[in-house]
């Protein structure tokens, strides 16, 4: 990315928000807790303080190195070697991210749309599609996404008030029924869903204004977006929703209200809209890490290079990716967590301590 390539904090949220709710909106509770109702709205709460805290490093990282990226602080504080291997890690899990979602994008096609639509065409389209508008740039990107939110909060909202009739309380048990260990669970399990935490310290030097408050606003707004759509969830189906692939599609679609009786068509049309935004974020991160790594000049070649390597990976792996394998991978989705959350960052800011140290004792 650009230097002088720059988003306000209003655009970071909303860029961070599109990408988390890609997510949330065909998460599967598949070999998730067993407290999948009521509890879950306690768990999705405590998102807050749990980001807040995950986000500790990288706000130490950001005080002590003056908002600079983790990628570009890398090179500097680990040299070329270092840099690079920051760089092809960054690089690395974009891809990933990037191929997990065209499986996931795969997988809601072949239930919400028909399972007899050409994979290979669709894919290639997407896959195109991403990469183009990746190579528009981060504040396309966020422009975008701004607009998205907006349209996605409105529709969420519309169809929450729209359900609200056709609740039933007898669904919303106790948060504790079942004691204070779902809820604790259902926190933990969501924590890996958030893989935007991953690739915050890229984006720090990109943001103008405060990030570190964006950072804040962007926790509370997600809780209490997922909230409302928890309570969506658990008020239509209940317990049946952890038997369902894609719940709050099921939600949807399952409601007895004239008036939306088609609204499950305006949800499919809003998740693709920030499915697409998501996944050309993630490949705009992937192409910056390429020419940091190789020449800024090959932008096209980075683009082909990393988009046949995500559809193919795709479209073979699609058929033999389990559901499980998919939705439920919670060990390695928080190991990764964990080493660019925690890990990176804080390896960055006790480098640059020591050599500030070292640099003292040298006088």
């Amino acid at each position: 990315m650009n230097k002088n390539t720059q988003i306000s904090v209003s655009q970071f949220v909303c860029l961070l928000l599109a990408s988390r709710l890609a997510t949330a909106m065909t998460a599967s509770p598949a070999g998730g807790p067993a407290g999948f109702g009521s509890s879950m709205l306690v768990s999705m709460a405590l998102q807050i303080p749990f980001l807040l805290l995950l986000f500790l490093p990288l706000w130490w990282f950001s005080r002590r190195t003056g908002r600079s990226g983790t990628v570009d602080d890398a090179y500097v504080l680990l040299g070329k070697p270092g840099g690079a291997a920051v760089a092809v890690l960054y690089g690395l899990l974009c891809l990933m991210i990037v191929h997990a979602d065209l499986l996931r994008f795969q997988a809601f096609v072949s239930v919400a749309l028909s399972p007899d639509m050409s994979r290979t065409v669709l894919c290639a389209a997407l896959v195109i599609g991403v990469f183009f508008a990746a190579s528009c740039g981060l504040q396309a990107i966020a422009r975008a996404a701004g607009v998205a939110v907006v349209v996605l909060l409105a529709v969420f909202l519309f169809t929450f008030f729209s359900l609200l009739p056709d609740m039933k309380g007898i669904h919303f048990l106790s948060p504790l029924y079942d004691g204070a260990y779902p809820i604790l669970e259902g926190a933990l399990y969501e924590l890996p869903r958030t893989m935007e935490l991953a690739v915050v310290g890229m984006l720090l030097p990109y943001v103008r204004g405060n990030s570190s408050k964006g950072y804040a606003v962007w926790t509370v707004v997600l809780a209490a977006v997922l909230i409302l759509m928890q309570a969506t969830v658990t008020g239509e189906l209940g317990d049946f929703a952890a038997q369902v692939r894609f719940p709050y599609y099921t939600a949807v679609t399952a409601a007895d209200v004239g008036i939306i009786q088609r609204m499950d068509l305006m949800v499919i049309a809003v998740w693709l809209m920030v499915l697409f935004i998501k996944m050309a974020f993630y490949a705009m991160l992937y192409m910056s890490c390429a020419q940091r790594l190789f020449s800024k000049k090959r932008k096209l070649l980075y683009a082909f290079a990393g988009g046949g390597a995500v559809l193919l990976s795709g479209l073979l792996l699609a058929g033999t990716a389990s559901r499980a394998a998919q939705e439920t991978a919670f060990p390695f989705y928080f190991i990764i967590t964990g080493l660019f959350v925690v890990a990176l960052p804080l390896l960055l800011t006790l480098t640059d301590l020591l050599r500030e140290r070292r640099a003292l004792r040298a006088r």
